[in-house]
């Protein structure tokens, strides 16, 4: 974008972008793909998988979790976890953090004078209320730690955030 703009109004803009803890944002790709029948489809174009109903949650996300690390279907998913970078710098102006948006979102709009509405809720059907946590083992844990290493240094994430 700031090629297409030029620098000067580059400089000039608020850019704002958000983040979210990276095994949070897994246990949420799970629920919107694995646990929502209209997208399974996807699930098995991309990756070979066909969903055992007879499997618990947590052995469905374990499976989830190989499945997509070990294939490109990944980077679909991921593709914009970090477009708020330029090269390996922060490239935007305010992070809004997912775990505080209400929060965060009202400082962004402070910020640029606008007033602030309240945010609907999205995607929340799809989720059980059950806490990110109880999705992970010790294995799991590492692996996606590993795999969003750059969120946990920049952003400080801990795994029970």
């Amino acid at each position: 974008i700031r090629e297409l703009i030029g620098e000067k109004d580059w400089a000039r803009y608020f850019k704002i972008s958000i983040t979210r803890n990276p095994w949070d944002l897994v246990v949420s790709h799970f629920h919107y793909l694995v646990m929502n029948p209209s997208r399974r489809d996807a699930l098995y174009k991309h990756l070979r998988w066909v969903i055992d109903p007879s499997k618990s949650d947590r052995d469905l996300f374990s499976e989830f979790v190989d499945r997509l690390l070990s294939s490109d279907f990944q980077y679909k998913i991921d593709e914009n976890i970090y477009n708020f970078l330029i090269g390996d710098k922060i490239g935007v102006d305010y992070m809004i953090r997912y775990e505080s948006l209400s929060n965060d979102y009202a400082v962004a709009c402070k910020r640029i004078g606008v007033s602030s509405k309240s945010l609907p809720k999205l995607k929340a059907a799809h989720r059980k209320s059950i806490r990110y946590t109880d999705y992970y083992d010790e294995r799991l844990i590492a692996l996606i730690g590993s795999k969003h290493q750059r969120l946990v240094e920049l952003f400080g994430y801990q795994f029970g955030d």
